[in-house]
């Protein structure tokens, strides 16, 4: 699976979201229902998030041949993502490197989006113990999707389960929530 370079996988991810919302609002003004069309900037941002989290999608032979993938084996640490960035300091002891290998801009993104999400979650919740929980399911269903190989629909998982990020997108999702 070759990675993608990050302005076209954060655009291709934003084009994923943006057609999935005008879906949604299409539909909910079709059909009357212009409270539905309201909760586009929330849908819009779940929608990226989930892209982000699940594309590119691996070819299902290819994979095959290549399970299980060293690169989804699960981090089961919390604050992993403390010690990848002290090592990759470690490797790379000057600014540049370190900015060019740097663990944090994952850990940052996540949380960064989960402050938007819970930030426009806010309108329709109203108690922020119960957005701690909707977070926390929300980005838990990502994890497993992704530790399962979507379920079951390929052959191992492609991506990692990683225990920061139920961390990451749940003090996210609150802080959003309580700005």
């Amino acid at each position: 699976m070759t990675a993608l370079p990050l302005p076209v996988y954060v655009g291709l991810a934003l084009m994923y979201a943006m057609a999935g919302t005008a879906a949604w609002g299409g539909f909910a003004l079709a059909f009357g229902r212009r409270t539905l069309a309201g909760a586009a900037p929330t849908v819009c941002a779940m929608l990226f998030f989930l892209a982000l989290a699940f594309h590119p999608l691996p070819d299902i032979v290819a994979l095959s041949s290549e399970c299980p993938l060293a690169s989804a084996e699960p981090n089961w640490s919390p604050l992993g993502f403390v010690r990848d960035a002290t090592q990759a300091w470690e490797d790379q002891p000057n600014l540049a490197g370190f900015a060019r290998h740097n663990p944090l801009y994952s850990a940052v993104m996540n949380l960064l989006l989960c402050v938007l999400v819970g930030k426009l979650w806010k309108q329709y919740i109203s108690n922020r113990y119960i957005a701690a929980g909707l977070g926390f399911a929300f980005s838990l269903f990502v994890e497993v999707t992704q530790a399962t190989g979507v379920f079951g629909v390929y052959p191992c998982a492609y991506r990692k389960f990683d225990v920061d990020d139920l961390l990451l997108n749940t003090v996210g999702v609150v802080i959003g929530f309580v700005l």
